[in-house]
């Protein structure tokens, strides 16, 4: 049977099969993590970890995942949809497990929804539930940037004030002399080094010297800027996969390090595996039907040549879950 267009069956429906004895990690197509302790299911028989995503504009489009909250427009960071089944039988969770969620940039206003589904067939997210803290050091940053930087470069650090935005600054700079310039920016250009000369141009307000901050300060302050100057206008985004691969209709592997199992999806398309994405059986081959040849087992899961949701990652929004279904990351659209 053809998915139905604009409902969640057209994304890929990824399968895992567990051991539901052990503590398992599956690592998702786009990147997720889905971290599932022993013994986490009610019943018993072997366990099947259903999962689809939606983390592309695309993706949600296709699926028609609306992105409100009782009429309340949101911008999504990414939805995923887990279920299971226990020896063919819906079942529930004794435990809770832990999902983790990839993004480019930590939003701060971001929190997960759970997803209602509506008697229209739509999908209302409500709920809503506090996620990780950011990073020490993106609040490190904020600190520092707001009470070194920000009366010079402006509190927005998009743009320009008295001193230039300081967004991809590691980028126009050798680290070791960025260091030596926020330390003592005259030291430097008394040396008569060319792009502190150059920078003293800028504005006939001098920089404030800044002798106490080591270089993990200098890097936590950066950091915090180019995560801020990502942050989207009120459209939502359109990310870009990484690889030529699209996730609709990809390959992918799950892979688990040190506690954890090696769990392979079991997709009804399976003549899609390619080669260059290894696949590992959850089982011995004797015993499992969907086991390809030429298999091996990933010992990093960076090796996996999969598409992660808009390019480079830079951390992952963490949560709970205690009950099956949708669950989107998400930040209001405010005016």
């Amino acid at each position: 049977m053809s998915p139905k267009p604009f409902s969640p069956s057209i994304l890929r429906e990824q399968v895992f099969q567990i051991d539901p004895s052990m503590d398992t990690t599956i690592i998702t197509a786009h990147g997720a993590r889905v971290k599932i302790p022993s013994d986490a299911f009610a019943g018993g028989g072997k366990i099947a970890i259903t999962i689809r995503e939606a983390f592309t504009s695309a993706e949600i489009l296709a699926a028609g995942l609306t992105t409100e909250s009782n009429g309340r427009p949101l911008r999504s960071g990414g939805m995923i949809y887990i279920n299971a089944t226990a020896g063919g039988e819906m079942t529930t969770l004794v435990k809770p497990l832990g999902v983790s969620m990839p993004y480019s940039y930590y939003d701060s206003t971001m929190k997960v929804f759970k997803g209602v589904e509506t008697d229209s067939g739509t999908v209302n997210w409500v709920e809503p539930d506090t996620l990780n803290p950011p990073p020490q050091d993106l609040q490190l940053g904020s600190i520092l940037y707001h009470s070194k930087c920000a009366t010079c470069h402006g509190s927005d650090v998009k743009e320009s004030a008295i001193g230039p935005s300081l967004v991809n600054v590691d980028q126009r700079w050798p680290k070791t002399k960025l260091y030596e310039w926020i330390r003592n920016n005259r030291k430097l250009i008394e040396s008569g080094y060319p792009r502190a000369v150059e920078m003293s141009k800028y504005s006939p307000t001098s920089m404030d010297l800044f002798p106490v901050l080591d270089n993990q300060s200098i890097d936590a302050i950066i950091q915090y800027v180019n995560n801020q100057s990502k942050y989207p206008s009120l459209m939502p985004q359109q990310p870009v996969p990484t690889s030529g691969k699209d996730t609709s209709s990809g390959s992918f592997t799950a892979v688990c390090k040190e506690d954890t199992i090696y769990v392979k999806p079991s997709l009804a398309e399976t003549s899609q595996f390619t080669d260059d994405i290894p696949t590992v059986p959850a089982t011995p081959p004797a015993q499992n039907a969907n086991t390809f040849s030429g298999e091996k087992e990933l010992d990093d899961p960076e090796e996996r040549n999969v598409a992660f949701t808009d390019g480079q990652t830079s951390g992952m929004y963490e949560f709970q879950i205690k009950t099956f279904g949708w669950y989107n990351i998400d930040a209001y659209m405010e005016g």
